[in-house]
């Protein structure tokens, strides 16, 4: 059997090529890699700022590539990238292609310590319409303070590491925070969730309480993988994750 073509959404403030050496680390076990370059996080004035929908475009965009070749998907996601991850199922599942006599599409959606939200329910909102202390905005997009980000997103990461990539961090948009998800597509597809243990951005708790809504949500089970990494585990843990993802592949 074909082994799926594996789409990594990266985080919030996360471009691309963040992701690069890890997935390049799925090559050798047979499987195509691509990771999306989030509209989201890249200051397109005087255009306007990049929304949700916006991001599950790009998503559907590079997805839609393999699909129409006829081969089946995983949509993994990693924190803020659940939400439009989510989205961007809506008409390219298997089980939507399938209907119209089309082969290929996305077959399961991976959240990677990520948000899982309800339908209607925005990022902001889900946070109390208040922003972390370690976020500034300026206008339509946010910044984060690398010294305090290395910390939370980066831990577990030596210290100098940790701030190397902090730096890495891009700008990312307010209007995708105020998007509200319109198309539950965890209901479409097989879900999996890798469990983050020691997160501090997305605490295990949050995580948990993710996997419950997806439950009942779907009426169907969870795949769960545990990790014991922080909110970064293709960077501070890359052999468990890889070990956890290619579990996910063959449930």
């Amino acid at each position: 059997m074909a082994k799926p073509v594996l789409i990594f959404v990266p985080g919030a403030f996360a471009r691309a090529f963040m992701y690069h050496d890890f997935v390049e680390q799925l090559k050798p076990y047979g499987y195509e890699v691509e990771v999306v370059d989030l509209p989201s996080t890249i200051d397109r004035s005087p255009e306007p700022p990049a929304t949700v929908q916006d991001d599950a475009a790009a998503i559907q965009a590079i997805a839609s590539k393999y699909i129409e070749q006829g081969k089946d998907v995983h949509l993994h996601t990693h924190s803020y990238g659940g939400i439009p991850g989510t989205e961007s199922i809506k008409d390219i599942s298997k089980k939507s292609r399938e209907a119209q006599g089309l082969k290929g599409g996305v077959t399961r959606i991976v959240y990677t310590t990520a948000l899982a939200l309800p339908v209607g329910v925005a990022l902001r909102a889900g946070m109390g319409d208040t922003f972390p202390d370690f976020l500034t905005v300026h206008g339509d997009y946010m910044t984060t303070d690398p010294v305090a980000n290395s910390k939370l997103t980066f831990a577990g990461l030596p210290e100098k590491e940790a701030l190397e990539w902090a730096n890495k961090m891009s700008v990312h948009t307010v209007a995708s925070y105020d998007s509200p998800l319109s198309y539950a597509g965890y209901n479409d597809v097989d879900v999996s969730y890798i469990v983050c243990d020691e997160d501090v951005i997305i605490p295990l708790a949050s995580q948990e309480g993710m996997i419950e809504l997806l439950k009942t949500v779907t009426g169907r089970p969870v795949d769960v993988q545990h990790v014991k990494a922080g909110h970064a585990p293709h960077l501070a843990e890359r052999a468990l994750m890889l070990d956890a993802i290619r579990k996910t592949a063959v449930v």
